[in-house]
C-alpha cells in the first residue's frame, strides 16, 4: 500500500464536526468525495459525502480545452465551431456532471468566456466590447439552446 494514496478519511454526513480531522475529502477517478448538501425526494436538504469533479480534473478539463485553439479558428463558422468542441464537451460534462452538476459551472464559465473571445476575435465590430460580445452569446444561447453541448445541461 501507498503510503499517500492510503489515509483515514472522516465522512460524517451529521451537521456540524466538533472533532478535528485533517482529512475531510478524497480523489478517486477524477471525483472529490466530500460532504455537500443535497437535496432527497421528498425535497428535504441533507448533507451527504457525494462525488463532484477534482480540482485537477478541472485544470485537466481547461488545460485540454485550451489545446484545442478555438481562438485561431475564426475562419470556421459558430456552427462549425460547435461541431468541433461538441463531442468533446459532451464527454465531460456526461462524465463529471454525473453527480453534481453544480460543481461543472466553472467549467461551463470558462467554455462561454472563450466563446466569446472567439466571437469578439470573428467579428470586428465586438472586439472593444465584450459586452455586446456576452449579449450576442446569451441572445444564441437563447434562440439555439441545442448550440453548444454545455449548453443543454
Amino acid at each position: 500500500m501507498h503510503p499517500d494514496k492510503t489515509k483515514i478519511i472522516y465522512c460524517s454526513r451529521q451537521g456540524k464536526v466538533n472533532i478535528a480531522y485533517s482529512n475531510r475529502s478524497f480523489d478517486f477517478l477524477g471525483f472529490t468525495f466530500r460532504r455537500r448538501t443535497a437535496v432527497d425526494p421528498q425535497g428535504v436538504f441533507f448533507c451527504g459525502f457525494l462525488p463532484g469533479i477534482s480540482n485537477k480534473s478541472k485544470s485537466s478539463i481547461i488545460k485540454k480545452f485550451k489545446d484545442l485553439k478555438i481562438l485561431s479558428a475564426t475562419h470556421v463558422s459558430l456552427k462549425d465551431l460547435a461541431e468541433y468542441i461538441n463531442p468533446k464537451v459532451r464527454g465531460w460534462f456526461n462524465y463529471y456532471g454525473k453527480f453534481t452538476k453544480s460543481a461543472m459551472s466553472s467549467i461551463e464559465y470558462y467554455i462561454d468566456s472563450r466563446i466569446i473571445k472567439w466571437l469578439q476575435k470573428k467579428f470586428k465590430k465586438l472586439k472593444q466590447y465584450p459586452g455586446k460580445a456576452r449579449s450576442l452569446m446569451n441572445r444564441l444561447r437563447k434562440d439555439c439552446p441545442k448550440l453548444f453541448a454545455h449548453w443543454c445541461v
